[in-house]
């Protein structure tokens, strides 16, 4: 099962649905519930900033409603989480405080610069690395042009640090580095190899 955040953007900028038939079709990738999750207008900044509202809203309805309604895997190894952005740093969020329903993370440009209220910049990163490991297997990608920033670590410096930090602690991770800025063109490119290393 995939579950992708920024819902609207992975079904239209990002065309997943056309992605997975292809894979499917290629024999690349075994079938697959996909389960968009969008955000309520005007508050996705809010619930992708490690909300824990959205966390619970996540594991604890929107899980439990796909559980009941369709036939799918509740094994986390076969489960993934992605997102692009915010929603690449909440799906790492989401599947640190939920293990036991997400065993792969699939995260693009993700904002692992970004803090919260107690830790001005890299956030998460702290939090992975103060936490015993877990059973998680991570796809991560930057933009080799996402290294600017005005104010604290680039978007890519932050990608590399959480790269280091899962490695140091022996998590299973591919990162790549790809040519582009924070737009959907290079999203798009990389969505099938994030997906397809995931799984493997």
């Amino acid at each position: 099962m995939l579950v992708l955040l920024d819902g609207f953007a992975y079904q239209n900028w990002i065309p997943v649905p056309t992605i997975l038939d292809n894979l499917i079709q290629a024999g690349q990738l075994a079938p697959m519930i996909a389960v968009f999750i969008g955000n309520a207008p005007g508050s996705r900044v809010k619930e992708l900033q490690y909300d824990p509202q959205f966390v619970d809203f996540v594991a604890k309805e929107i899980m439990p409603w796909v559980y009941e309604h369709w036939k799918v895997t509740r094994d986390p190894q076969k489960t993934i989480i992605g997102g692009y952005s915010l929603g690449g740093a909440a799906a790492a969020f989401i599947a640190m405080e939920h293990p036991e329903l997400f065993g792969n993370v699939l995260s693009q440009s993700g904002s692992f610069q970004e803090g919260d209220k107690d830790r001005k910049w890299e956030w998460l990163a702290s939090q992975y690395d103060a936490h015993p490991r877990i059973p998680i297997k991570f796809f991560v990608e930057a933009g080799r042009l996402e290294d600017v920033s005005i104010d604290g670590p680039t978007l890519l410096a932050a990608n590399r640090h959480l790269v280091s930090v899962l490695r140091n602690k022996e998590y299973l991770i591919t990162f790549e580095e790809v040519g582009g800025t924070h737009e959907p063109a290079h999203w798009r490119g990389e969505f099938a190899e994030g997906l397809t290393s995931v799984v493997k």
